[in-house]
């Protein structure tokens, strides 16, 4: 019976199957503890050095489509990683003046406080003299 967790064979695509034949010491046939997979329809195999060595190698060399595509998106983004870097440098570098623009206009702002404070302070004492 196929294990769900086993990928599909990588040259046929057929399903594949954890084997394992225990050690018999009488005989002195079997495994010797670590198991194999096995492809269904065309036979190929692999070994491992222990049983999750068989299933992780098994499953590390079989065609993923879903890991394919992914590698694809990925490959994708990576491309474009220059053009949004480039991107993010300009708005940047716009944040930046702006936030001195703004700078500048608190600064002209504070000036033009301190100048009406101080006409006043003047106005005042023009009309405290007449």
């Amino acid at each position: 019976m196929p294990d769900p967790a086993l990928k599909p064979c990588p040259f046929c695509g057929g399903a594949a199957e954890f084997v394992y034949t225990p050690w018999d010491e009488a005989t002195q046939t079997g495994d010797d503890g670590t198991g194999s997979v096995v492809c269904q329809t065309c036979n190929a195999q692999v070994f491992g050095d222990s049983t999750g060595g068989a299933l992780e190698w098994w499953n590390r060399r079989a065609r993923d489509p879903e890991a394919e595509a992914d590698r694809a998106k990925v490959s994708a983004l990576l491309a474009e990683w220059p053009v949004i870097m480039a991107e993010h440098q300009e708005i940047r570098q716009a944040s930046d003046a702006l936030r001195d623009r703004l700078a500048e206009a608190e600064q002209d702002r504070n000036e033009a406080v301190r100048d009406r404070a101080a006409l006043r302070c003047t106005l005042d004492a023009a009309r405290a003299r007449r």
